[in-house]
C-alpha cells in the first residue's frame, strides 16, 4: 500500500521513501508526533504512540478515502489476522518486530453501532501472548464498548 500510494502522489515508480514522505505530509499538522524511517512499521526507528494512531485513524473518518481505507485491511481469519478474531467485524493492521507487537485499526462496536479506532502496542513478550493479549481486548471492545 505504501509503496502504491508514494507512485500516486509522488510519480512511478512507488518506493518506500515515497511512501513515508506521501504519509508524513499526511500527518504534518495534524497534532500527531510521528517519526517514520518506512512506510511498513518494519523498521526500530519507526516512533508513534497507540494514542496518535488513534488519533489519526479518528482524523481519517473524515476523509472521502476513509471507509476504502478500512475497507482494505483485513478482517478476522483473513490475510494477516488469518487465525485471529473469527467471528469479530474487525479491519485492522498487525505488526511484529522481535518482541513487538502491534494491532491498530477499527472494531465494530454492537452497543454503539459504529466503528470505532483501537490501537495496542506491546514491547518485552512473546508473539503469541502479546496476540493473546490483543486479540482479548479487541473482543472486549466489540462486545462491551459503550
Amino acid at each position: 500500500l505504501g509503496k502504491g500510494l508514494g507512485a500516486e502522489v509522488r510519480g512511478a515508480p512507488g518506493t518506500i521513501a515515497k511512501g513515508a514522505a506521501t504519509i508524513e505530509a499526511w500527518i504534518e499538522g495534524r497534532g500527531v508526533d510521528f517519526t517514520l524511517f518506512d512506510n511498513s512499521g518494519l523498521s526500530y526507528d519507526n516512533r508513534v504512540t497507540a494514542a496518535g494512531i488513534v488519533d489519526l485513524l479518528d482524523q481519517v473518518e473524515d476523509e472521502d478515502w476513509g471507509d476504502v481505507l478500512r475497507r482494505a485491511l483485513p478482517t478476522g481469519g483473513q490475510g494477516t489476522l488469518e487465525d485471529r478474531l473469527h467471528g469479530v467485524q474487525v479491519r485492522a493492521k498487525t505488526g511484529t518486530l522481535t518482541d513487538v507487537s502491534a494491532l491498530s485499526g477499527w472494531v465494530f462496536s454492537e452497543r454503539r453501532g459504529a466503528w470505532i479506532e483501537f490501537s495496542i502496542l506491546s514491547a518485552g513478550m512473546s508473539k503469541p501472548l502479546a496476540s493473546q493479549i490483543e486479540d482479548r481486548i479487541v473482543r472486549i471492545l466489540a462486545n462491551e464498548a459503550g
